[in-house]
């Protein structure tokens, strides 16, 4: 059976590093904020597995400011290890300031300190991908696997969302097995404002007063920094 995705539209995606001692401060800011940001999901946990060629190509693409590129990902929410009961595969695309992804449901799988890569590619066979997506998959080794803690705000009936992300913890994974070789800690927090092209005058507005700067910031690039320190 061809896997459908679950597709997100174009979306305007900003982001913004803050030092981790002033953090938490800004994000008391934020809760007091005139527009009344509301907390439409509670905090979760979020785990991503990065697919990456050995010549990072997806990691130079970014950092030459590329306007279009991709990049695919296994994502699943809450504990990093154990039975992951609904793990998605996402192509992440970008053009520009816009971003949006394709999503695609696969099987449960379960996670150990380490990847199990040939139960992973299984499932992946079996998911009914599209044929260009499976054949990129497959030429792709696992090179990054990132964690992090997730808070959630919105205006406009969740139109318009800024996300705060924290606690982030990056390993290179031990492909088929064995505890990540070592761990590094990503110092600081990510702002990310999200919103779609018809509320851009609103979105763009949307964290006004709240001094941020905007940056170019990738939590696998931030992760590759982190590990060769």
């Amino acid at each position: 059976m061809k896997a459908l995705p679950n597709e997100e539209g174009w979306r305007f995606e900003r982001k913004f590093l803050l030092n981790p001692e002033i953090g938490k401060l800004w994000e008391a800011r934020l809760k007091l904020h005139p527009a009344h940001y509301h907390q439409p999901f509670p905090p979760r946990q979020v785990n991503s597995l990065y697919f990456e060629g050995l010549d990072f190509r997806t990691t130079v693409a970014q950092r030459q400011g590329s306007t279009r590129r991709h990049k695919l990902r296994l994502r699943w929410y809450g504990p990093a290890k154990g039975l992951v009961a609904a793990p998605v595969l996402e192509v992440k695309q970008k053009r520009g300031d816009l971003g949006r992804k394709l999503r695609f449901p696969l099987s449960p799988i379960t996670m150990g300190p380490g990847v199990p890569s040939r139960r992973l590619f299984a499932i992946l066979e079996k998911a009914g991908l599209p044929a260009e997506i499976l054949e990129e998959a497959r030429g792709l080794p696992l090179q990054s696997f990132n964690t992090y803690w997730r808070r959630y705000y919105a205006l406009s009936g969740g139109s318009i969302r800024v996300t705060v992300d924290s606690e982030l913890k990056v390993a290179w994974p031990r492909v088929g097995g064995g505890p990540p070789a070592r761990w590094a800690h990503v110092a600081g927090m990510v702002v990310e404002l999200k919103y779609p092209d018809q509320l851009h005058d609103i979105g763009s507005q949307a964290l006004q007063g709240l001094d941020l700067q905007l940056v170019q910031n990738s939590k696998f690039l931030s992760g590759i920094a982190s590990w060769l320190e």
